[in-house]
């Protein structure tokens, strides 16, 4: 909130991609014309490919070009600029195997919770979400939080 006082707007903002090969780890940089555009923050395999949100600087992006993994590799086409974060949370959970009802109210509770975390902990926002969607994606492929001990059955 912050920075969107002291400059009029956010300069930062999540965004969908997608590719093909294996997903990229969290923390791995997005190149644009040699210059760095922003990180994914998390990535689902799909089909042959992914799906990843990447936090993206809207200073330089150019959503008619593509991008790169590393500084002068092959660009790669997949972003999708007219998404909102709730559209893209929505998709996402949608892809994890929700209903599109389901997948529509899990995102409005990650939003929200996205938002609690923030103002709880002290952290950004951003880095709120990618906590959430680490639970979402380890949740789905069968792991608890490490905070958290799992039951056994009897």
């Amino acid at each position: 909130m912050a920075r969107l006082r002291a400059m009029g707007q956010v300069r930062r903002r999540i965004f969908r991609v997608r590719a093909a090969g294996p997903a990229p780890a969290r923390g791995t940089p997005l190149f644009q014309g040699g210059r760095q555009l922003g990180e994914v923050r998390s990535a689902v395999a799909e089909g042959d490919g992914f799906v990843a949100l990447a936090l993206l600087t809207t200073l330089n992006l150019d959503a008619t070009r593509a991008f790169a993994w590393h500084r002068g590799s092959r660009a790669h086409r997949g972003i999708r600029r007219r998404m909102t974060e709730e559209e893209q949370l929505t998709e996402l959970c949608r892809r994890l195997g929700a209903s599109p009802e389901q997948a529509r109210v899990m995102a409005a509770q990650l939003s929200k919770r996205a938002d609690q975390l923030a103002r709880e902990r002290g952290i950004t926002r951003e880095s709120a979400m990618a906590q959430l969607l680490q639970v979402v994606v380890k949740g789905r492929s069968g792991e608890g939080p490490e905070s958290t001990p799992r039951r056994e059955s009897n």
